[in-house]
């Protein structure tokens, strides 16, 4: 829904206002049922991957803990990385580079929107809670981890 914007009252009904965030924020997911399950775990990883890398660099007590989690999940990551590329290939041919490039903006881009609504240390709490959960998983968890992790960021994956 590109252009699309709209300020609501929350105070005056807010059921009306849940109601109606509810049903914009559907396409978004209703999108994401184009990919498959693996394809679905690298999209959710690399998301996951994004708001820990935006945590380390405005979060300071972060810094050491992204370092942590890419050397825990550094194979994870590998393999998530690589089939989110494939997901781009097959989909997109030789606009992949573009296509995936065009995605991976944007993610960080809302991601970095995340942290200015939650001004900051709302973001490092949020964020916190998450690298808390991540050193009770298992490097052979992190998939089932990253698809099982609620994010905030509502993305949706190119499947047209």
């Amino acid at each position: 829904m590109k252009g699309f914007s709209i300020i609501l009252n929350m105070n005056k009904n807010p059921m009306i206002a849940v109601g109606l965030m509810l049903l914009l924020s559907a396409p978004a997911y209703a999108a994401n049922e184009c990919l498959a399950p693996d394809e679905k775990a690298a999209f959710n990883a690399r998301v996951l991957q994004t708001e820990l890398m935006e945590a380390a660099l405005s979060c300071e007590e972060h810094k050491s803990r992204y370092n942590a989690f890419v050397k825990k999940y550094k194979k994870q990551l590998a393999e998530q990385s690589a089939a989110f590329r494939n997901y781009f290939k097959k989909k997109y041919g030789s606009l992949a580079d573009s296509k995936l490039n065009h995605f991976v903006t944007k993610l960080a881009n809302d991601v970095s929107g995340l942290n200015i609504t939650k001004q900051n240390r709302g973001f490092c709490r949020y964020t916190g809670s998450k690298f808390d959960k991540l050193e009770r998983v298992s490097p052979e968890d992190f998939a089932k981890f990253s698809s099982g992790e609620n994010s905030e960021v509502i993305y949706e994956a190119p499947c047209k």
